[in-house]
């Protein structure tokens, strides 16, 4: 019998207006949701509307003071079939982070982007629409830098290489004006440069560079041993 009392004094309670010293304010808003706050109320509202499709689980959507085009927050949420602790979920769109460069915004200044996540999962820094994973528009700084890379240059080494001619490599230089497999300055310019690819390409020419060397010290080793042998004519 308590228990149905008890029941029966909470529905009359919350399937009404509630006010608490003039500051709380409980509605009961149509479908079943719970509102915080005046019906009237321009902001700071809590308003949960039951994890309805397409809808705001937690609507901030006023503004404060004299920031008239600043909006609060909207988080939307998405059930998964099993939970997942420590997880958090923003969907449906883009996400921008802007700074005032001036400090604390009145509404009189305008706000600068500074990064981006796109819907595809890019990240800009400094641009809006970055097509690639990460794309920063300025100087990185990094006490290390790992590239996963496809291959290597060790195969200057192997036997069936083919080392270029001196003579081969001038021609090209005349002709081109930048080493072989070397992309020229336009291009780079144009392009950019791939930090793995271009690694292998330098070593490359670093170990066709020491195959010369070594060549170069095999011919001097044997002209300053004709040269011995035909002073001691």
């Amino acid at each position: 019998m308590l228990s149905i009392i008890l029941v029966l004094l909470t529905t009359v309670v919350f399937s009404q207006n509630q006010t608490i010293n003039g500051n709380l304010h409980v509605s009961n808003a149509s479908g079943g949701n719970l509102r915080i706050g005046k019906l009237n109320d321009i902001g700071n509202k809590l308003v949960p509307l039951g994890a309805l499709a397409a809808q705001y689980n937690l609507d901030f959507s006023g503004y404060r003071d004299v920031a008239q085009d600043q909006i609060g927050a909207r988080i939307a949420a998405l059930r998964f079939n099993k939970h997942q602790e420590n997880n958090a979920l923003i969907q449906k769109t883009a996400l921008a982070f802007y700074t005032n460069p001036s400090g604390i915004n009145t509404g009189t200044a305008d706000l600068i982007e500074r990064m981006r996540i796109t819907p595809e999962g890019n990240i800009g820094i400094g641009i809006s629409f970055p097509t690639y994973k990460l794309e920063v528009a300025g100087v990185i700084r990094s006490k290390e830098v790992k590239i996963e890379a496809t291959g290597w240059s060790d195969f200057v080494f192997a036997k069936y290489y083919r080392l270029p001619s001196l003579q081969s490599v001038e021609q090209h230089i005349n002709n081109k004006g930048h080493l072989p497999d070397i992309p020229s300055e336009r291009e780079v310019i144009e392009n950019g440069i791939n930090v793995g690819v271009m690694q292998a390409k330098l070593l490359q020419k670093i170990e066709e560079l020491t195959l010369y060397v070594i060549d170069l010290k095999k011919k001097n080793e044997k002209l300053e041993k004709r040269v011995v042998e035909l002073e001691k004519r």
